[in-house]
């Protein structure tokens, strides 16, 4: 449901940035800032590394943005252990492993032995 608002409201600004003239301001009609990502690494050339704590119970699906959706992964966070994971990127448009787990409040950090990639919630 989430995905879906977040499209639907990316549709409608979409929409209100094209029908508005020079000078004109688009707002945005729910009055709602976009929902920030919960994976959101940016560019990570070969050799960064990025680290993130789950404070939430959930799966977390994500994937590369510059390769698309054929190169995703997932965390699932519950439980009690583990209290780290450590998941490689690379070499080739892999995530390794693909699925892991991590407690609550667990910290998983993904490095890139590959070319660029990011680690992006979906």
């Amino acid at each position: 449901m989430a995905l879906h608002h977040r499209l639907t409201s990316m549709a409608l600004l979409t929409f209100a940035a094209l029908v508005a003239s020079c000078g004109d301001k688009a707002t945005n009609p729910n009055n709602n800032p976009p929902a920030a990502l919960e994976l959101n690494s940016g560019n990570m050339p070969t050799g960064r590394s990025y680290s993130h704590t789950f404070a939430n119970a959930g799966t977390y699906n994500y994937f590369c943005t510059v390769h698309g959706v054929s190169m995703s992964g997932s965390i699932t966070v519950s439980g009690t252990t583990p209290d780290s994971v450590l998941v490689t990127i690379g070499p080739g448009n892999s995530y390794n492993p693909a699925s892991a787990s991590v407690k609550v409040t667990g910290t998983v950090r993904w490095i890139n032995i590959g070319s660029d990639h990011t680690v992006t919630s979906h």
